[in-house]
C-alpha cells in the first residue's frame, strides 16, 4: 500500500488511541494502524510503509525514544526516513530536545485534537510532493 494514506499510531492507552485514530481519520482520510507496544511498532514498520509515525513516549515494554532509534537505525527500511512525532502528556524543554536528538521531528502534547492534528498536516503534503524518504525536521 502507498504510504501517503497510512499513519502508525504507537500508543498503549486504548482510550487515547481510539480518540486519536478518530481525529486522524476524520482530518486526513487515512488508514491508521495502532501498536500498543514498542515491539508491536517495530513489527509493523517491517511490514508496512508509513507517511507518518506518532510515537508515545511511555510504552509498557520500552521507551518511545528507543523505538525511534531502532526505526532510524534500519536505513534499508523506508520508515527510517518517515517523520516521527513524539506524543506525550507532558514534556520539559530538556526532554523535547532529547526527543529531537534521537530522531523525532516534532513533539506534541496529548490529547490530540483537531488543531494539533492540523499541525501534523505539514508532514503529509511534503511526502506527496517528494519521494518517500524525504522529510523536513520541524
Amino acid at each position: 500500500m502507498h504510504a501517503i494514506n497510512k499513519i502508525l499510531l504507537v500508543e498503549d492507552n486504548q482510550i487515547v488511541s481510539r480518540i486519536t485514530k478518530d481525529v486522524l481519520m476524520k482530518e486526513f482520510d487515512c488508514q491508521v494502524d495502532i501498536a500498543e507496544t514498542g515491539e508491536a511498532a517495530l513489527d509493523l514498520v517491517e511490514q508496512n510503509v508509513y507517511a507518518l509515525i506518532l510515537m508515545d513516549i511511555g510504552l509498557p515494554d520500552m521507551e518511545g525514544c528507543t523505538v525511534t532509534e531502532q526505526i532510524r537505525a534500519k536505513s534499508s527500511n523506508p520508515n527510517s526516513k518517515a517523520p516521527i512525532v513524539a506524543v506525550t502528556a507532558h514534556a520539559e524543554d530538556e526532554e523535547k530536545e532529547k526527543f529531537i536528538r534521537v530522531g523525532m521531528n516534532r513533539v506534541i502534547i496529548k490529547p490530540l485534537d483537531k488543531s494539533l492534528a492540523q499541525s501534523l498536516a505539514t508532514f503529509l503534503p511534503t511526502l506527496e510532493k517528494e519521494p518517500i524518504g524525504s522529510y523536513r525536521q520541524a
